[in-house]
This record gives C-alpha cells, sequence and structure tokens, in this order.
C-alpha cells in the first residue's frame, strides 16, 4: 500500500504494485494542483468584502478558495452546554458563498465551519496555500480597532501572503449586531 497524493488522496488508499526500480521525474502534487486561496469569514461586512475579493481573484488566477468560518468553543461548561458551535454556522457560510460567487459560479469553493479559535484555523489551513485572504475586522468586541485581533494576528503569523480587505461599511452602534440571513 502507498498513501496516496494528490487526486487520489481524496479517493483513499489505492494498492500500488512495484515489478521493478527505475527512477522517473515525477512532478509534484502541489505544482500540478490550482493555486489555493484561504478565505475567512464570519457574516461581518468586512469579511463578506474579503470574500467576493477572494472571490474575483480565485476567477482570475484559477484558485480553488476554501471558504473558512470558525466559532471559537465556550471554555466553561456552563456555557458550553447550551452552545452548539455548528448552529446558524452553516446558513451564514453559505450564504455569504451564495452572495459572493453569484449565479455566475465559475469557481471552485471549498466551504468549511470549524470550532475552533478563528485565527489559529485560519493559520492552518494556510500552511501551503498561495494566499490567505481576511476582512480588516469582524464580528469582535472591541469596535475601535483598526485592524481586529484575527486579521492582525494572521498578517503577522501566516505562512503565506495575507489579503486584509477593508470594508467602507459604516460603523455599527456599539452594542447592535449586523443583519444576517437565515
Amino acid at each position: 500500500m502507498a498513501l496516496p497524493v494528490g487526486p487520489e488522496a481524496e479517493r483513499g488508499w489505492k494498492d500500488v504494485y512495484v515489478t521493478g526500480h527505475r527512477e522517473v521525474d515525477m512532478p509534484r502534487p502541489e505544482e500540478d494542483a490550482p493555486p489555493r486561496i484561504v478565505v475567512g469569514v464570519d457574516g461581518s461586512p468586512h469579511a463578506d468584502k474579503a470574500l467576493a475579493w477572494a472571490v474575483r481573484q480565485a476567477r482570475l488566477t484559477g484558485a480553488r478558495l476554501e471558504v473558512v468560518l470558525a466559532v471559537e468553543v465556550p471554555r466553561t461548561l456552563h456555557e458550553a452546554v447550551r452552545f452548539d458551535p455548528f448552529e446558524g454556522a452553516a446558513k451564514v457560510l453559505d450564504a455569504g458563498i451564495d452572495r459572493a460567487v453569484g449565479p455566475d459560479g465559475g469557481v471552485t469553493v471549498v466551504p468549511k465551519v470549524l470550532a475552533r479559535d478563528p485565527a489559529n484555523a485560519l493559520l492552518d489551513l494556510s500552511e501551503g496555500a498561495d494566499l490567505l485572504v481576511v476582512g480588516s475586522r469582524g464580528l469582535g468586541t472591541f469596535e475601535g480597532a483598526l485592524l481586529g485581533s484575527v486579521s492582525r494576528r494572521c498578517a503577522q503569523h501566516a505562512p503565506c501572503p495575507v489579503v486584509v480587505i477593508r470594508s467602507d461599511e459604516p460603523e455599527r452602534e456599539k452594542g447592535t449586531a449586523p443583519a444576517r440571513e437565515g
């Protein structure tokens, strides 16, 4: 048995029979793969604009998009009992993708909902990516920040180039949530 790479990896293990030995120049799987863009979303206007930018970039470059919505799991048992990290997250993710991609399609999108710290999730998933795209701020609690904590951590620590997209959305009043579909 051999560990498959590239398209074979998605199909699982495959039997390989060796009848001799010969050196062959084989292209590395990542050289044949389309570029990979990881984009972080959270339903905020900044994230929506980042996703729209990433879709345009994917169309220009033929890249595959991995659209990630990471939900931080509560730290206390009391919070965890009442918390379903996936409740509504898939709807927010799908609605954002539908708005950004539109009816034209033409982009390969891999949606991912994760129960993890958003910055760590994006940093891990950006390993081997060609680009990481984030909005300048998300739905965090510190409204006055010019750059959100997730986007700042990604810009400082990502193993690939990072694009931080600023939204022209007006500031919302403190204590109000943005309108969401679903």
